[in-house]
This record gives structure tokens, sequence and C-alpha cells, in this order.
């Protein structure tokens, strides 16, 4: 349920929730009520629809304080630099969006 709301641009309906997920609409409503309490989900009333809460994006936010893209991919980045000695970006492409990150110069061999 979190992976759809973290999915989408905009916040969905329950029923929607409960048809993309095939859970009954009762199901539904329980869990995201539970994820509302725990801060992981947000109800907005007046648009009759639920989105990701405060407390997804805290975890969201300590994931990337952590660099783990850094450390996963940056031993790779200097490595493919070493070998062609050329400037290497590490990047992270999901749908539209991309983030890069710093990249690594390593001097053209003599």
């Amino acid at each position: 349920m979190l992976g759809l709301l973290a999915a989408r641009p905009t916040p969905l309906s329950a029923a929607a929730i409960a048809r993309e997920l095939r859970l009954p609409r009762s199901t539904t409503y329980e869990l995201l009520t539970e994820l509302a309490a725990a801060g992981f989900a947000v109800h907005l009333p007046a648009a009759r629809r639920w989105g990701l809460g405060l407390v997804a994006f805290e975890i969201g936010s300590a994931y990337l304080r952590g660099e783990p893209l850094e450390r996963l991919g940056g031993s790779i980045v200097a490595r493919l630099c070493a070998a062609t000695g050329t400037t290497a970006h590490l990047a992270c492409c999901t749908g539209r969006r991309c983030c890069t990150w710093p990249r690594n110069n390593m001097a053209r061999p003599a």
C-alpha cells in the first residue's frame, strides 16, 4: 500500500487503492487507518484521498542521509573512471525523475 501511494504523483481514493491492490474496501480502510495512526499515511478528508504521511518522508530522508547509493556505486564509478580515463557520473532514474551525484574526475593517462 505504501508502495502504491509512493508511486503516484497525487493522493488516491480508498476505492482506487482497494481496486489497485485487489483488497476488500473494509480491509483497505482498516490498513489506511492504521497507517495514518502511525504517521505513514495521511487522510485528506476534503478531497476524500489518501497520501503518504510525514513518517514515510522521514524514513526516506534517513535513508538518503546514509548515502547508500554513493556507498554502493562510488567504487564502481571510480573504477570506471580509472579504466577509461574519463569522467563519470552516478545517476538514479525513476520514471521521469533523475538524480545525479557529484562526478568522479580522473586525469587522463599521459
